[in-house]
């Protein structure tokens, strides 16, 4: 998310959105920064004819090779960051959510769409978020579906949504109907700021919640 984006998203969700970018960028740079100097140093070394040469050109080129690969990471991973959205993250699975790619929409309106609850006397959605329990230093907390599908129900009604571009409404019918799946079987949940669009079995699997 840009900055000028900062103007329309919630604050919690800016910020985690930030935290994630600040961590990923770090640790790629660290990465690039050993590799490089590996890739360097040996052929530094091969092009002075240091020690053995042969080894330290095979050296060199391996760590180069390391190097340029994350390089391509790197920039993959930067750009996956931006692919941002937020999701509904279930206690344990419900079912039938149709939601994992959904939420871009909703979270690049999601200011306005607090400003909007808070004005209809109902929980703004960004009170329902929580760090992702895959994200070391982040906590998880769960919340009742009702009080967040209430909010969803009422910024659903026809007043509301002649004011709201149809790509967010088709998120927040989304949401709603996941969250309603969720309050039939007493399931608890909370909104996750999620980057990039694809994940790995592995991951699913080391979650404590579903996104499903």
């Amino acid at each position: 998310m840009s900055s000028l984006e900062k103007e329309k998203v919630a604050e919690v969700y800016y910020r985690r959105h930030r935290i994630h970018l600040f961590r990923v960028i770090a640790r790629m740079a660290f990465f690039l920064a050993i590799s490089g100097v590996l890739a360097g140093t040996n052929l530094l070394h091969f092009l002075r004819g240091i020690n053995d040469t042969a080894q330290a050109g095979i050296a060199a080129a391996v760590f180069g090779a390391v190097f340029l690969f994350l390089c391509w990471a790197t920039y993959q991973s930067i750009c996956n960051l931006f692919q941002v959205r937020v999701l509904p993250y279930f206690e344990r699975p419900v079912g039938q959510s149709d939601t994992w790619l959904s939420g871009e929409n909703y979270l690049r309106h999601s200011k306005e769409l607090d400003e909007i609850a808070v004005r209809l006397g109902v929980q703004p959605l960004s009170k329902f978020a929580s760090g992702d329990d895959m994200i070391r230093g982040e906590s998880l907390f769960w919340f009742s579906p009702d009080d967040a599908l209430r909010t969803l129900e009422r910024l659903l009604q026809t007043d509301v949504t002649t004011s709201l571009p149809s790509a967010v409404v088709s998120d927040l019918t989304r949401i709603r109907d996941s969250l309603r799946l969720a309050c039939s079987k007493s399931v608890k949940f909370c909104f996750l700021v999620r980057e990039g669009t694809s994940a790995s079995g592995p991951e699913m699997e080391r979650r404590k919640g579903s996104f499903f």
